[in-house]
């Protein structure tokens, strides 16, 4: 038997940049979603804020949508 060595270490780099890469989309998101509630607050609007907060949703969606298609359809 032999182990596809360079396989391996690809498929966990490409796991950590992954895990990387949604933490800071959460982490982006979750600081629009406060800066959105501090704004309405103090009466300004933060929509940008919030729309900023989405867009970083959207990014986490798409990856796990990706993630999924591998998954089922390769």
């Amino acid at each position: 038997m032999h182990i596809a060595w360079n396989a391996i270490g690809s498929v966990a780099a490409a796991s950590l940049g992954t895990i990387v890469v949604v933490a800071v989309l959460i982490g982006l998101a979750a600081l629009g979603m406060s800066r959105y509630a501090r704004g309405r607050t103090q009466g300004n609007g933060g929509t940008l804020s919030a729309v900023g907060a989405g867009i970083a949703f959207l990014g986490c969606v798409a990856i796990a949508v990706f993630g999924l298609y591998l998954t089922v359809v390769r």
